[in-house]
Order: structure tokens, then sequence, then C-alpha cells
């Protein structure tokens, strides 16, 4: 509910509760008093039982109240001037919902700020959007924009928080008006991160436990970007000092609350000699640094603008078993796992050489994968670069896209290829989600290749 009917009907009780207060008035002392005529009754009550003024019979009780009463005029005036202000607020709200405009305008800061942080959806960020017009048209004083500034990235802290995206908005515009600080941004970049890691939860004696990061892309204004760089820092499993082999690079794109995130594993963590078989605590902690520079688009070589520490702790299980099964697929799974995966290729060309750019679909897989891809040219198996294609069963419908730049004249004389993709325990044993993959080499004939021709080539 909007500030506007409370405030209205607050004030009219008060005015009305004032009102009659303040014409009641006060007790100036303890005479008797005709209750019909108010006749001050001192020296008359109760030797007479008439009124000497209107000749009301006063001897009956009740026909007589003790003490002369004042009227309070400056409590009447109070009151009155509060009635009205309500009855002409209440009427300008008629007639602003009538002619379908808005009461922001003429609110007070205060209250914009009391609807920004009360309020969900439309009335807030209508709110935050009349602060907003204000600061844009210089109404705000220094004063009043350094507290805003420091609301909306308080705000801004909670990922969860329903008007996430106007105060994003609201911290963009004053980016962009040179009202946060250095720290105010780099605070602004960190707390729009949001970061998940986990670990594979079993792991075989003397495998490295993997770790990976979920970087979910920030909630920044839409259109901007940075480089974010994670390494895993020192860490321990079961309390001793594990061996750290990692890095992660991620471009995090600004999207609105509720986008989808880019995973990476980032590194592995070697078990400790003495470590037994059970469970244990791993502790890591993940460093975290933020590159970006007005105006790049793919930061990578931007300076350092915040720098952040965060601890992660999860439990991993260590058996003495194999944790991967490996599928040896019965004829119904093989049919059943190739129909469920299909592909297409693109290529440019420049030269003696060219991109291929490869998209392999997989659609409800029975059976989870990890495998290398090769192209087979001339009878040749190629791999192609150093891909590789991981997912669990099942998933849905999900596209994996490759680049591979360099490609071989020879590969541009062919209308179609064949991909093999070849499972490698190895890797999988190095996700945090696979424990069974499907056995066999898949081998997808006669792909189709798509020309994309250079742009001014005319062709």
């Amino acid at each position: 509910m909007s500030m506007i009917p409370i405030l209205v009907i607050a004030a009219l009780a008060m005015g009305l509760v004032l009102v009659v207060i303040g014409w009641r008035g006060r007790r100036v002392d303890e005479h008797p008093v005709c209750r019909k005529c108010r006749f001050d009754l001192e020296g008359v009550y109760p030797s007479r039982t008439t009124c000497p003024e209107c000749g009301r019979d006063i001897e009956p009780k009740g026909r007589v109240r003790f003490g002369n009463r004042r009227k309070r005029r400056g409590v009447v005036a109070l009151g009155g001037g509060l009635v009205v202000a309500a009855l002409v607020l209440a009427g300008l709200m008629v007639t602003v919902a009538v002619g379908g405009s808005s009461l922001n305008p003429y609110k007070p800061l205060w209250m914009l700020r009391l609807e920004a942080l009360g309020s969900n959806g439309t009335r807030a960020g209508d709110a935050i959007d009349e602060v907003l017009t204000r600061y844009d048209d210089g109404d705000l004083s220094a004063g009043e924009i350094e507290r805003l500034v420091t609301l909306a990235l308080d705000q801004h802290t909670d990922d969860q928080n329903p008007n996430g995206a106007a105060w994003i908005d609201a911290i963009e515009m004053l980016r962009l008006g040179g009202q946060l600080s250095e720290d105010q941004h780099a605070r602004y970049l960190s707390q729009s991160l949001v970061i998940h890691a986990s670990v594979r939860e079993r792991v075989r004696i003397g495998d490295p436990i993997p770790i990976s990061v979920v970087a979910t892309d920030a909630r920044i204004g839409a259109g901007r970007s940075f480089v974010l760089q994670i390494e895993l820092g020192s860490a321990t499993v079961g309390g001793l000092p594990a061996e750290v082999a990692s890095s992660g690079t991620f471009l995090i794109q600004g999207r609105r609350p509720g986008g989808s995130g880019k995973s990476s594993t980032l590194g592995k963590l070697t078990l400790p000699t003495p470590l037994s078989a059970g469970v244990h605590r791993a502790d890591a902690t993940l460093n975290l640094r933020i590159r970006w520079q007005e105006g790049v688009p793919f930061p990578y070589d931007a300076p350092v603008v915040s720098s952040v520490e965060l601890p992660v702790r999860l439990d991993v299980e260590v058996v003495e078993e194999d944790t991967l099964q490996v599928i040896a697929p019965t004829s119904q799974q093989r049919l059943a796992m190739g129909g469920a995966i299909s592909a297409i290729l693109s290529r440019s060309r420049a030269g003696d050489a060219g991109t291929l750019h490869l998209e392999i679909t997989r659609a409800n897989p029975p059976f989870g994968g990890v495998f290398r891809v090769f192209v087979r040219l001339d009878d040749t198996r190629n791999l192609i670069g150093d891909q590789m294609l991981r997912f669990p069963k099942g998933q849905g419908s999900v596209t994996h896209g490759f680049n591979v730049e360099g490609i071989p004249q020879s590969a541009f004389d062919h209308e179609t290829l064949d991909l093999i993709l070849r499972p490698d325990p190895d890797a999988a044993r190095t996700t945090v989600d696979i424990f069974e993959i499907y056995g066999e080499e898949i081998i997808l004939e006669d792909v189709p290749i798509n020309r994309i021709p250079r742009l001014g080539s005319g062709a």
C-alpha cells in the first residue's frame, strides 16, 4: 500500500481528535457549573436548588458538573489544519487517479526512500525513478547524493533483492555521473558476483580432488563486462596440507538478476599421502581478481580494480574403489545414445587456412559422457584442438560450441566430414558431477559443412 493514503487517514484522524480535545478545553478550577447553561454556581450551589441563570432544577444528580473549562484555541487550530490538509491531499489523490498521473513528484525524499525500501515491484521502481529524476535535474544536494550512493550499494549487496534491477540502474546512472569513488566502484563490481564452488563428492585414493566454480554473469548494467581471474589458494584436506594446481579466467557480462552462470573446473587438490579412506573436510581459498576498464568490452589486460579472498569449505569422501563407472552399452543403448547427439559444422575461409565452428547438441542423453573430439579427414583422425565434450546424463537439450583456428586447406574441399567422440575416463574423473560415462566411441558420419563467406567477399 502507498504511503499517501496512510498519511491521509492518519492526518484526518489526528486532526479530528485534536479539534475535539481543543474544543472541550482544559479544567481551570473546581467550581460547580450548571450542565445546561454552563453558569458558574460558586456561592449558589448547593444552598439553592435552581440555576439563577436558566432556572433549571439543579438538585437531581448529574445536573451539575465541577470545573470550568477554557477552550484551547491553538489545539483547535492545529487539528483543523490537519483536517484541511488531509482533505486537500485526498482531493489531490482523487484528481491524480482520475487523470492517470503520479503523486511521486510531490512526495518528499524521505517518503520516496521508504517506498523504495518497503515496496516490491512497480511502486518501488517508480520511487527509485523519481529520486533519479531529481538527481538528473540537479535537485539533490551533495549530501543527499552521497546517501543515495550508499543506499543503492547497500541494497545491491543482496542478490535476492526483488528490486535489484532498479538499484542496478540507479548505481549505473550515478557511476556515469561520476558519483562513485574508486573504492565504491570496486565494491560494486565485487558484490555483483554470484559464485558457487563444488567438489567431487567421492574420490578414489590417489586421484586428485577436482573443484569446480560457477561464476554467474554479474549484477551490473547490461552491456558492461569485466574479467574475473580466479586462483585456488592454499588448501587443506582433513587438516593436512594439499598441493594446489589451478587457474581460471571468466569474461563476466552484465545481466539482469536471474541470469545463467558459467562453470569451469577451476583446479585440483592432490590428496595428502597419509590421508585415509573416509569423509574429510576440504578447506581452500579462492583468490578473485577483477580487471576492468571503461569502454573495453574484453578487458583481459585491463588494470586490477578489486581483489577478494573467498573461503570455501566442502566435504569429500575418499574411497578405495574407482568412483567412475564406464558403461559398455548394449545395441539398444548404442542406438539411444547415437540418436541423442547431433552436430553442425560451419567454415569460414581466409587464404590457405580458416576457422571451423562445431556445434554438438545433446538432447537428454541416457548416459553421461566425457569425450575428446576428433574430425576424420581423408581417413586420418585429427584432434580438434584440445576440445573436450562433457555432460552428465539427461539435462534436456544443450548445444556445445567449439571454434578451431588454422584449419588446413584440404578441409574446405569437402562437403561433409566425420566426427569421432572418443571417451576419456581420466578426464571424467576430474569432473565434479560425472560418475558414469558412455564407454564406446560415437561416430557421426557425413556431418554437412556450411560455408560462411568472408565479409566483403561477395560470396
